[in-house]
């Protein structure tokens, strides 16, 4: 069964000229190598340890854990591999609001608007 769009050549072709499906390759803006030199400059690890002191600190001063687990529990993602920052998304339409406004209050909403 064919799949996506015309092809001017077929499956098979190696002359070289094909066209090229999917997107281009994007290139990186940083390379790991100056990101892992600026994450020596800032000593990050030194800095992780000392936020883990002090939140171990902090919990057996009041009994809060909260900080402690919660830095562990992003070490524990980083090293499993997963996701740790929460990446909102948009949506391609706007997202549809039923509202029952009469017809005074949009007048006092727009009067309001205007007098500030």
């Amino acid at each position: 069964m064919p799949r996506g769009g015309s092809r001017k050549h077929p499956a098979d072709c190696k002359c070289g000229n094909c066209p090229k499906l999917g997107r281009k390759k994007q290139e990186r803006p940083v390379d790991g190598n100056f990101a892992r030199q600026l994450k020596a400059k800032a000593k990050a690890e030194e800095k992780w340890l000392r936020a883990f002191q002090l939140a171990c600190e902090k919990a057996e001063r009041t009994g809060n854990t909260a900080d402690m687990v919660r830095i562990l529990s992003y070490w524990d993602d980083r090293d499993l591999g997963r996701c740790v920052d929460t990446v909102n998304h948009l949506h391609d339409k706007p997202i549809e609001h039923t509202v029952n406004v009469t017809f005074f209050e949009a007048i006092e909403r727009a009067r309001k608007r205007v007098a500030q």
